[in-house]
């Protein structure tokens, strides 16, 4: 007996046949699989990051000083998931489990931290020490060397500590190419110091110095406390620091303590100036020139038959100079050197410095004393 199929049945076979044929492509397609629930339409897609567990991680960053460093850069390991800390040093951010993160901040070390078992860190950045011939500091930063482009020169610090001068300009003389450092004719005036020479006829030439970061003056600097000192000779300097550089920067990074170590020095210096005197005539040897003169010219009342004598050893002679002490300073042969009297052969120049510097995890201090 034949059976004939029943309409519903064979429409309810065919719905099953249609959505299983959906099914199958959208399974080998990865298209999202919509369906009905409580008449609103919801997507089931799910990425695989989304169905990782996470977890949420704080922290602070702080330098060896204990004060907080603003700004660190924190990411996760081979992602682009990352934060900076704040004010106060503190970050928050939302990782997988077992995650890496990495720690960054310009001047200090990088860490790499395993995020397992924990989610609360206190992290201490230590400094990148760099050694002085490898980094300069240009501007409000510091470069390597090979990586800089514009003109910049280098002065030693022990070369201006040995330097016996009290004075930072006097040591710097011929330590530097295109330096050039000019006495001052003025007392208690400071040198002039010209950076590939003048550029102006009326108005200023000296350079821009910056000492730690700011504007500063020859006379607040000290040789002994100085740990750094770059000259910008260039366009590059302008570029930084604006018009102000236009005739070159000189950029000093003073001393500072180390951490948790107390340090006493003491340096003291003794030296002689001498001088180059004029050399003067004798009472005896002016006289004769004047004799020299008179004898190829006549000037007013003057009678050019009283030097044709080759030695005056006559009063007539004498009272061409009118003047009584000049007839005693002759004949009694006294000769004062004024120079002599008033610089003396030579000078002493001595210097004492004393130096102390801490640093702890509240205060930093270095203090100098130049006698």
């Amino acid at each position: 007996m034949n059976r004939e199929a029943h309409p519903e049945h064979t429409r309810h076979c065919h719905k099953f046949l249609y959505l299983f044929i959906i099914l199958t492509i959208q399974l080998i397609l990865g298209i999202p699989i919509l369906y009905a629930e409580s008449g609103n339409w919801v997507n089931n897609e799910s990425s695989i990051t989304d169905q990782l567990p996470t977890k949420k991680i704080t922290g602070n960053i702080v330098d060896i000083n204990k004060i907080p460093i603003i700004g660190a850069n924190i990411i996760e390991k081979g992602t682009t998931n990352g934060t900076i800390t704040d004010i106060d040093g503190n970050f928050a951010l939302e990782i997988g489990n077992n995650s890496v993160i990495l720690i960054s901040y310009i001047g200090y070390l990088d860490q790499e931290i395993n995020t397992s078992g924990s989610s609360t860190f206190n992290i201490t950045l230590l400094e990148d020490t760099k050694q002085l011939d490898e980094v300069v500091v240009v501007g409000y930063g510091t470069m390597r060397r090979s990586s800089l482009t514009g003109s910049i020169s280098r002065v030693e610090a022990e070369k201006i500590e040995a330097f016996p001068s009290t004075n930072v300009l006097d040591a710097m003389q011929g330590q530097a190419a295109g330096i050039f450092i000019t006495p001052s004719r003025q007392p208690g005036e400071s040198p002039s110091i010209r950076i590939r020479g003048s550029r102006s006829l009326s108005a200023g030439n000296n350079p821009l110095l910056i000492i730690d970061g700011m504007p500063g003056s020859w006379d607040n600097l000290v040789s002994q406390d100085i740990a750094s000192m770059e000259i910008l000779k260039d366009a590059a300097a302008t570029a930084i620091y604006g018009s102000r550089a236009a005739n070159g920067v000189v950029l000093v990074t003073t001393k500072s303590a180390s951490q948790g170590k107390l340090s006493i020095e003491v340096g003291s210096y003794i030296g002689i100036n001498t001088y180059d005197f004029i050399k003067m005539q004798s009472a005896e040897k002016y006289a004769e020139l004047i004799r020299d003169v008179m004898r190829y010219q006549t000037h007013g009342v003057m009678n050019k038959e009283l030097w044709e004598n080759t030695f005056i050893d006559t009063k007539k002679g004498m009272e061409m100079f009118n003047s009584t002490w000049a007839e005693n300073y002759y004949e009694n042969g006294i000769n004062f050197d004024w120079q002599e009297a008033l610089f003396n052969n030579s000078s002493l120049n001595q210097g004492h410095n004393i130096s102390i510097a801490n640093q702890t995890d509240k205060i930093g201090y270095w203090t100098c004393k130049l006698n």
